[in-house]
């Protein structure tokens, strides 16, 4: 079952590494970058 997730800040460093792993994992992702 997938899952929606948001993310802030998703484009560099922890953000991005989170939003790899959320995806490697079939989830939903959405992110904001500023």
């Amino acid at each position: 079952m997938s899952r929606n997730i948001l993310i802030t800040g998703g484009t560099g460093g922890i953000g991005r590494a989170f939003v790899d792993r959320f995806v490697q994992n079939g989830d939903k992702v959405w992110l904001t970058f500023v």
